[in-house]
């Protein structure tokens, strides 16, 4: 179970480089054993510099972490500097060896280095003993002549690939970095992580970065007026500049995060002249239905083409033109409260009015189990073991509350399969709220929701559908607004009786206007 040993130093001066060999300082790789298998150990640094170089096209350097059949070692940094032209690159490989990810306070699985966990933990940038798989620059290159002594770190080259992951650790933690790529390569599965009070300006006239990024609350990504995502993400929860025209493409996502925004204005507001979200691409403005503010999002014009997603929590889409293709989607679908959150008052109101009813406990074949569906527009259906429904509530003109969790299926208690315990306390989740105001033209041939959705777990009710209130002036075409419950959960144990009695009840549609 023993862990791997880290890369070394390689450090080379040289007037004239040649060949076609490999220069590494790799991690080593962990023990393997069946349950418990030790950690790969992190690459190391290698630092070349030349004034000629002839090295053929073979010529590779490697600073991959050690493999593990539990988690990767981090990846080590290449440094290269060619003297006679100034130019400075930095290469990090990690194998395509990813590192693993946690769970957020949304329920979320994520690579971030500053969050909030679901347990409430929350994790910084200076946690670096908790931060895995990751390569870091140190504040001692901070304070060398190339990063100006004051961790301007400036490089004419980036070359990132194999899931690599970079980030910039200062002391104190959370001192001011300044981060430049002039030119950027990658594969397209590295991650570059810009913490609070860190700036990474790439501002040029297009960009289409290859790489993911982290934007935390407090940092700054300066981009370009046109700007592609492509088979990457950006994750902004701090600010993102100089946007004008944004179009997200195969695979692309932005993470429209709460707090954060773009350039000049107020957190959880991002403003684009054109907004363009093509094929297995999203756009995705998720906000915790009780701690968080919705978040609003302004554009000039937007399309939505097949296959192409605006999901979100609380959304205010304010746009001139919109048009949503035949497959393309804006939803909350299924982002509204959860049964753990309770019948609260939160942030934007009050909080799952229309919560279902839990279902009885006991054993199979000795109680009548189903909970009932979550209340909006309507009652929601009961389950089979529960005579009571969530209520209705919410107003018919203007619409703007989310929809309410289905009841617990099992009323909080675990439920084991092949030696996994799943939390079942979480009934299945309502729709959120979704206003748009479009000045101009709506063109909908594709689907705008707010349904809630069924459940993960047995004897669960439905969640109900959410709120979506438009405000349109002109409208066509041949789509779908919809709000629906959610399903009720089937019964699993109805090999044990025979009546299928165990079922939950579906929940209540929601409210459109």
């Amino acid at each position: 179970s023993s862990g791997g040993g880290s890369g070394g130093s390689v450090w080379i001066l040289a007037n004239l480089f040649k060949g076609y060999g490999t220069i590494a300082a790799q991690g080593g790789d962990g023990k393997y054993e069946k349950t418990r298998s030790g950690g790969g150990g992190a690459g190391g640094r290698i630092a070349l510099y030349y004034r000629f170089n002839e090295t053929q096209e073979d010529f590779s350097f490697s600073t991959s972490g050690g493999a593990s059949a539990w988690e990767a070692g981090g990846p080590g940094t290449t440094f290269v500097y060619a003297l006679l032209h100034d130019h400075r690159s930095i290469y990090l490989d990690n194998d395509g060896q990813p590192r693993i990810l946690r769970e957020n306070y949304l329920l979320r699985m994520t690579s971030a280095l500053d969050f909030v966990a679901s347990s409430g933990r929350v994790y910084t940038f200076g946690d670096l003993k908790e931060h895995s798989s990751v390569a870091w620059i140190m504040p001692e290159s901070g304070d060398h002549f190339f990063a100006s002594g004051n961790s301007s770190f400036h490089f004419e080259e980036l070359q990132i690939y194999g899931a690599a992951q970079l980030a910039i650790f200062t002391t104190p933690v959370y001192s001011p970095v300044d981060i430049f790529f002039r030119d950027m390569i990658g594969d397209r599965t590295g991650i570059v992580h810009v913490g609070r009070n860190q700036v990474m300006d790439l501002s040029r006239p297009f960009i289409n970065l290859p790489f993911s990024t982290w934007v935390y609350n407090g940092a700054f990504l300066g981009l370009a007026p046109i700007t592609d995502i492509e088979r990457v993400f950006i994750q902004n929860s701090g600010v993102t500049a100089y946007i004008v025209n944004l179009t997200i493409h195969h695979g692309g996502q932005l993470f429209a995060n709460v707090n954060g925004s773009t350039l000049g204005l107020p957190g959880s507001n991002y403003r684009f002249n054109s907004l363009r979200v093509q094929d297995m691409s999203e756009i995705i403005l998720e906000s915790d239905p009780v701690l968080d503010p919705g978040t609003n999002l302004f554009t000039n014009v937007t399309e939505i083409e097949g296959g192409g997603r605006m999901n979100g929590s609380m959304i205010t889409f304010v746009t001139v033109d919109l048009k949503v293709d035949d497959g393309g989607w804006i939803t909350t679908d299924g982002y509204g409260p959860r049964r753990d959150h309770g019948q609260v008052t939160g942030v934007n109101g009050p909080i799952n009015r229309g919560m279902g009813f839990d279902s009885p406990t006991g054993t199979a074949d000795t109680v009548i189990k189903g909970a009932s569906g979550g209340g909006h527009g309507g009652s929601s259906g009961r389950g089979g073991g529960q005579a009571f429904v969530g209520q209705p509530y919410d107003d018919i003109y203007k619409p703007d509350e989310f929809g309410s969790a289905g009841g617990a299926g099992l009323n909080g208690t675990q439920y084991e399969i092949l030696g996994t315990k799943l939390d079942l306390k979480h009934g299945s989740r309502g729709g959120g709220i979704l206003w748009m105001n479009v000045s101009g033209l709506f063109w909908l041939d594709g689907y705008i929701s707010s349904s809630g959705v069924g459940p993960t777990y047995k004897y669960s009710g439905g969640g109900s559908g959410g709120s979506v209130w438009i405000y349109a002036n002109v409208i066509t075409g041949t789509g779908n607004v919809s709000a629906n419950g959610g399903d009720g959960a089937e019964d699993n144990d109805a090999f044990l009786q025979p009546v299928k009695t165990s079922a939950g009840g579906g929940g209540a549609g929601g409210r459109v206007a």
